[in-house]
């Protein structure tokens, strides 16, 4: 029967389609898993190397983070896309560890394979590979550190230098600073609870100098020049009116649907008066609110700049409603919806005030705020190819201090980690009395396959360097790891080279999950594509089929054959 329902699959399929099973499939997906691995493996660690990629529109794109390699290059095969959309999802939950969960998933895979030539069951293999992740997990929470004080700010600086550890020393260290001021700063604390929300670390990139002259803001900075010329360029001990929507005179007849005739000329300068008067008033609001900064969302009317400019008063407008709310947040003012509606409650404050020019571009820099709860980075480099690296670096080293303040646990960086886990799994494999115990052990396999990739990226010779570390450990040396650095095998703790628990964990789930479910495919079936005519037949005979027309006539109410 079986061979029957193999011979005439094209029975129940169109004509050209694909059918792959068993031992195929696997071998299948498992390549294509390995043919991205080998792009990726060599970007692995602070000496990873950088890829360029030129897209589709001829765009150049150098990089050696995985997610922008993996964003930038078109992935066709369905193992190899689960595999892609693993690594991303773990970027969007912790913001790193993209090359790391993409490599984990491959050395799995490459050791069960082996196992699945030796005729043991998939399954067998899938569940392993999950109850040696969960194992992981218990374990590494006991092996990590546990913050006394989470908010010390010298292990977030580690923890930030680890992951800026691709940029030269000074540069990494100032930057590290700035990452853990700024963070520091939009902290708010619910109870026991921490609540950082990265989106108010506002990163603004220019060209110009080099990494070491970024800065932090205590405020906002961004490109917008002033809305008169004649406009004060400093304001100090600022109070800012942050409206939304526009100071019109338009905005006095917006609301009705009649219009205004003039029948003699006198009229002309009653109704020019008017106009002053509704403007004064504005005007007038502005002064009694007390405020000497105005930023406005959309247009100011000219005569009112004019005015506002002659009592020394500050206004920018055409301000997009994301950075009216970072302004808001930032000096501590209420979006207004009109200047009638505004209060001196209402208004922000800030030390300074001051445009100035960047490479002859005009910025809008609002400093000294107090307790800000949105910052400003401006990072500054050569060229746009090294800024858009280094904002890369810069939001994985937000996130990472993010990590570290949320799950108050860090382990050592290195390799020292994997090893340790490795270790433990294997000696529990031992304790586990079915076939389950060499998919453990393949396990902790594909965690050493990591640090041999670690060391080769950083020029040591990865077999040697993974049996001196073995060696180590099972001395009890357990923060010994690989220090990229000095390309050494050192004490990860005296170098202060630590990593947030919660990466490594959803490095481990994302990547025994993915692969137990590569893993659990055993048939592929994929349909001919259609192209031209034929395509578009299909399409026709789809939308036109009885049911599909039936609904539509129940929706819309309509009578017709099929109702």
């Amino acid at each position: 029967m079986e061979s029957f329902l193999k011979k005439d699959f094209n029975m129940i399929l169109p004509r050209g389609s694909m059918r792959l099973i068993d031992r195929n499939v696997y071998a299948e997906n498992i390549t294509s898993i390995e043919v991205l691995i080998e792009i990726l493996r060599t970007s692995l660690g602070p000496n990873g190397m950088d890829k360029m990629i030129i897209d589709k529109d001829g765009i150049i794109w150098v990089a050696s983070d995985g997610f922008t390699i993996l964003e930038k290059i078109e992935v066709e095969h369905p193992a190899a896309i689960l595999l892609v959309q693993a690594a991303r999802a773990v970027y969007k939950e912790v913001g790193d560890g993209t090359i790391s969960t993409a490599l984990l998933i491959g050395n799995l895979l490459r050791e069960y394979e082996e196992l699945i030539k030796k005729k043991i069951h998939p399954n067998i293999l899938a569940d392993g590979c999950l109850k040696a992740a969960e194992k992981s997990l218990e374990f590494m929470d006991k092996f990590a550190i546990h913050l006394s004080n989470k908010k010390d700010e010298k292990i977030l600086k580690h923890i930030a230098e680890t992951t800026l550890s691709k940029l030269p020393s000074k540069e990494r260290k100032r930057l590290a600073r700035l990452i853990v001021e700024a963070i520091l700063r939009i902290i708010e604390e619910d109870g026991d609870r921490l609540q950082i929300d990265l989106s108010y670390v506002d990163i603004r990139k220019k060209t110009g100098w080099s990494s070491i002259e970024s800065q932090l803001i205590n405020g906002f900075a961004f490109f917008r020049e002033l809305a008169h010329s004649a406009m004060p360029k400093r304001i100090k001990n600022a109070k800012i009116l942050v409206v939304k929507g526009e100071v019109l005179i338009k905005q006095a007849f917006k609301l009705t649907k009649h219009s205004v005739l003039i029948e003699h000329p006198i009229l002309i300068s009653e109704h020019y008066n008017q106009e002053n008067e509704f403007l004064y008033d504005i005007e007038k609001k502005i002064f009694d609110v007390g405020a000497n900064v105005v930023i406005v969302e959309k247009g100011i009317d000219p005569r009112l700049l004019y005015h506002l400019s002659q009592h020394e008063i500050l206004a920018i407008r055409r301000v997009v409603i994301e950075d009216l709310e970072k302004i808001a947040k930032a000096t501590g003012a209420k979006i207004v919806t009109g200047v009638e509606n505004a209060t001196p409650k209402d208004l922000g404050a800030a030390k300074l005030v001051e445009s100035k020019k960047i490479n002859n571009q005009p910025w809008l820099f609002i400093e000294g705020c107090r307790n800000p709860k949105c910052v400003t980075l401006l990072l500054r480099g050569k060229n746009e190819q090294e800024l858009n690296r280094i904002e890369r670096l810069v939001l994985k080293a937000l996130h990472a201090v993010k990590n570290a303040l949320i799950s108050g646990k860090i382990v050592i960086g290195g390799g020292a980690t994997e090893i340790e886990v490795a270790n433990f799994l294997r000696h529990w494999a031992y304790t586990i009395p079915t076939r389950e115990q060499l998919a453990i052990k393949g396990f902790a396999n594909a965690l050493d396959s990591l640090v041999s990739q670690l060391a080769e990226n950083s020029g040591l010779k990865p077999l040697d360097t993974l049996i001196k570390l073995k060696a180590l450990h099972a001395r009890g040396e357990k923060w010994i790891g690989i220090n990229a650095y000095s390309k050494k095998i050192e004490n990860m703790v005296k170098k202060k080279i630590f990593e947030p628990l919660l990466t490594k964990e959803q490095i481990i789930k994302s990547a025994s999950e993915t692969a137990a479910m590569i893993l659990r495919i055993n048939e592929v079936i994929k349909e001919r594509k259609l192209k031209g005519k034929e395509f578009h037949e299909k399409r026709r005979e789809e939308a036109t089929r009885p049911e599909r027309v039936k609904k539509i006539h129940r929706e819309y109410g309509v009578e017709g054959p099929y109702t």
